[in-house]
């Protein structure tokens, strides 16, 4: 039990206490997702908001203090924890599996990891509302992937671990744009739970086009469509340097190569001109690697 106490303290080093902090109303969403084919998990922020605001007339987000929580199966490890924005801790503590934790109620198929930043400030670059912004990648084995997700702030563990011994375990976010400017103002929390990437493509497609609909795994939008020239696409990629190849496929399955590029960690943007091809439908056919993703477009006079 000492021992386990004295692991508990040496966290609280590192855990900075938010209890009964007022929340700012520029707020960020976690997420993780994971890529099959690499085995690499990558840990994302996506804001709810733009820079430059009223409150940073940066176009840059610049933060101090984050604290990214998961939950994961019973018997899952973290390994190769590896920096994208800020310095993230490499050696995470596992907790949950203790006997203490048992003793106030803890669910024993689960365990958590609290993942702290350094306190040196990092710029994320700049934030585009509902798009993610990659902090960390690592790697796991043992149990089920599908099962390692964001340790929401309701979440009955993160009572029982404020409450039994003190250990503010949930996700938080500071950063110039959630707070005032003003000289005086207090640094206000900005967490606010957790989004998946499903739902950031959800959130998207329905600003760029109210009739645009998507697969529970689509990964690209195009729009506007219908279309007399310019389709705008936004795809999702999940690490930098991704080789995308873009094709045009008619309704006899003639293929057309439009163009090819790199990709960045995250959603990126790009366009492409339909302007001397027949009016008739087409799908998009973008390949990034070696996976493929397509989108039906109409092509107007």
């Amino acid at each position: 039990m000492k021992n386990v106490i004295i692991m508990f303290l040496l966290s609280l080093v590192r855990i900075s206490s938010i209890s009964a902090q007022a929340e700012s109303s520029l707020i960020i969403k976690y997420m993780v997702t994971y890529d099959d084919a690499k085995k690499v998990f990558t840990a994302w922020l996506v804001p709810e908001y733009d820079t430059p605001n009223f409150n940073n007339p940066d176009t840059q987000e610049k933060g101090v203090t984050a604290q990214f929580s998961l939950k994961v199966p019973r018997g899952f490890s973290i390994s190769s924890i590896s920096d994208e924005r800020g310095i993230w801790e490499k050696n995470p503590t596992k907790i949950g599996s203790q006997k203490e934790f048992s003793k106030v109620g803890i669910d024993s198929n689960f365990e958590y990891y609290i993942i702290g930043k350094s306190n040196s400030e990092t710029n994320y670059g700049t934030f585009k509302k509902d798009e993610p912004v990659a902090l960390f990648t690592f790697q796991g084995n043992g149990g089920d992937m599908s099962k390692v997700s964001i340790l929401e702030n309701s979440d009955p563990f993160v009572k029982l671990a404020d409450k039994n011994f003190a250990l503010n375990v949930q996700n938080s976010f500071y950063s110039r744009s959630g707070q005032s400017s003003q000289m005086t103002a207090k640094p206000l929390e900005q967490g606010a739970g957790s989004t998946s990437l499903k739902n950031v493509f959800q959130v998207i497609a329905q600003q760029v086009s109210k009739n645009t609909t998507i697969e529970p795994d689509q990964k690209l939008l195009a729009y506007p469509n219908p279309t007399a020239d310019i389709v705008n696409l936004k795809y999702f990629v999940e690490q930098n340097d991704a080789n995308i190849n873009i094709e045009l496929v008619n309704n006899i399955g003639n293929v057309q190569p439009l163009k090819k590029l790199k990709g960045t960690l995250g959603i990126n943007t790009t366009q492409v001109s339909l302007k001397d091809f027949n009016t008739e439908s087409y799908f998009i056919k973008m390949t990034i690697d070696d996976k493929v993703y397509t989108q039906k477009v109409i092509k107007l006079n």
